[in-house]
């Protein structure tokens, strides 16, 4: 305001931020472990709590990449599924994708940015590295979420998975006592 001699009260604090986890650059990711299907028995944890944002291109995805941190694993398939779990803290909404490279010059996978909180990238190369970057989806600072992280094996594609294992079907007798049992589980387009 310009108006003279103004008299305001008002109390000023200081703190110290967190310490940013050993995470929260790409070059400190935490291994994980690839579990052989989709149990989940091994899980990494993971916490928010004084991450800060990574200087990779980011244009791609969405939410406010302010406090990322970063895992990797070894791919043993072409299609992996990756599951946040066991939310909990300042925010649940959180945000991952996937990268490929190394951490002086990371490559979005293709269609690997999800605000789900699982994925089910495909088209990876066995035997290769990929870094998994997750973060709150939210601009509000100082998060404190914390999850587990799994990365699962899908299983083999049904044996009809394309036109040309298409399963024939012979019609007759009643619904009720002919039915065919199928399933689209781990099928691709």
């Amino acid at each position: 305001t310009n108006l003279p001699l103004q008299t305001s009260t008002f109390n000023l604090c200081v703190g110290t931020l967190p310490t940013p986890p050993a995470n929260d650059e790409c070059d400190g990711a935490y291994q994980l472990t690839v579990n052989s299907d989709m149990s989940c028995a091994s899980v990494t944890a993971g916490d928010l709590t004084g991450s800060t944002g990574s200087t990779v291109n980011d244009t791609d995805c969405f939410g406010t990449a302010d406090d990322d941190v970063w895992f990797s694993f070894v791919a043993t398939e072409t299609r992996h599924a990756i599951g946040l779990n066991d939310l909990a803290g300042s925010t649940t909404d959180l945000y991952h994708s996937l990268w490929t490279g190394d951490c002086t010059g990371l490559t979005l996978v293709p269609n690997s940015c999800s605000d789900n909180e699982s994925s089910e990238p495909s088209g990876l190369t066995i035997g290769d590295t990929y870094y998994i970057r997750v973060y709150s989806y939210t601009s509000s600072p100082l998060q404190t979420s914390t999850f587990n992280v799994c990365v699962g094996t899908l299983p083999p594609p049904p044996a009809n998975d394309d036109c040309t294992g298409a399963i024939e079907l012979t019609a007759g007798g009643e619904f009720a006592t002919s039915p065919l049992i199928s399933s689209n589980v781990s099928s691709t387009t």
